[in-house]
């Protein structure tokens, strides 16, 4: 509901109001002393009509980014005097329904008090570079006492985020092809960890063309691994694919994420198996944005046992996730602005929910390859 702030003229005698009200409508206002107001009438002798109440659209063209999800749509009307009623409905124009976005057909209400309503228009996202693309929207059928302003028809145009093929350039890749994970690009970790447990060198192993990092037992201690790569990876938006899997397991997890060189937040993690999660079917997507740690969650259902290419698009505007080259999840609020580097960890469950009898004694977070890329 759209409030209006007070003013003096709210509190006048019923007599100034009357003549408020009509000054406003363009009305010439006589008074007598003490009495009520009179409205003039014309050279005719008749009083004016009444002006017409209207609903009509906020504005003739709206525009959405692809992947914001949805775009809102403003609908006003010149008086919050009593209900009153109007149809919404979308309608194809280069853009197509079911496609590129889903169709609305409803009935908006306004009531009694309500200057404006906002209709939302669900967008479909998808990771094909494409033109811009435009809908129609439209008003129709106004019910308890308003008639059709203009604009009752507009546009919606559909923004393509879509990477073209020139927009980023490869900065760094890894294909583990070693027997030793490769020093120069990358930090291990080797010591405590942040109340999921130590971490080890030695859980850090290069083999058959991929990264493992590993959570087992040392010396009688669930330890996990880490690595990060601040030289080769540290920038201000950049695009990551990593194609990876982790063992079904209760108790550990597994991490892929974006950390700041400076400070703490901004945290963007793209890849969250948690360790209740014992049979991997959930990814926990991520923002942290604000001291206190406050964030905004994505749950992403899956088979994180099996292989799968998951990445993050972080550009100013948003923050998208995918796997498999379809995007899962668009974040657009809070999106960070400072340089941050990529990382991958794995660790045990705090409190009562790290490993137990069932979970086994070596529990692997694969890696075959790293992409990293940035805007060219």
């Amino acid at each position: 509901m759209t409030s209006r702030p007070c003013s003096p003229g709210a509190f006048r005698s019923p007599a100034a109001r009357v003549a408020a009200t009509l000054a406003v409508a363009g009305f010439l206002v006589a008074s007598t002393a003490g009495g009520p107001a009179t409205a003039q009438t014309n050279d005719a002798g008749q009083a004016p009509a009444a002006a017409q109440k209207t609903v009509h659209f906020s504005a003739s063209t709206y525009g959405v980014s692809e992947g914001a999800g949805r775009a809102y749509i403003k609908i006003v009307r010149s008086s919050d005097n009593g209900p009153a009623t109007v149809q919404f409905s979308t309608s194809a124009g280069t853009a197509t329904a079911g496609l590129d976005y889903t169709s609305v057909n409803r009935s908006v209400e306004f009531l009694n008090g309500q200057l404006a309503r906002t209709v939302a228009v669900p967008i479909i996202n998808d990771a094909t570079p494409e033109a811009d693309e435009v809908l129609k929207v439209a008003l129709g059928e106004p019910l308890k006492g308003v008639t059709l302003g203009s604009p009752s028809t507009a546009t919606l145009t559909i923004r393509d985020d879509d990477s073209r093929p020139s927009s980023w350039q490869l900065r760094f890749r890894d294909d583990f092809n070693g027997t030793a994970i490769n020093r120069d690009n990358w930090c291990v970790f080797d010591g405590p960890g942040n109340g999921h447990g130590p971490r080890s060198a030695k859980n850090v192993l290069v083999h058959d063309g991929m990264l493992t990092l590993r959570t087992t037992q040392i010396g009688g201690v669930w330890t996990g691994a880490g690595v990060c790569a601040p030289g080769a990876t540290t920038q201000i938006y950049g695009k990551y694919l990593m194609r990876m899997r982790i063992d079904k397991a209760y108790g550990t997890r597994a991490t892929a994420l974006l950390w700041p060189t400076v400070g703490f937040p901004p945290e963007i993690d793209f890849y969250e198996i948690e360790a209740t999660d014992g049979d991997r079917l959930t990814n926990l997507l991520t923002n942290h944005y604000k001291p206190g740690d406050t964030m905004e969650h994505a749950r992403i259902p899956g088979s994180y046992s099996a292989w799968h290419v998951i990445g993050v698009e972080w550009t100013p505007t948003a923050i998208r996730f995918t796997m498999d080259g379809k995007v899962t999840a668009t974040m657009t609020e809070h999106v960070p602005s400072q340089k941050m580097w990529l990382g991958m960890v794995t660790g045990v469950g705090k409190d009562d929910h790290g490993p137990n009898a069932s979970t086994p004694a070596y529990v692997d977070y694969d890696i075959d390859w790293v992409k990293v890329y940035r805007r060219s």
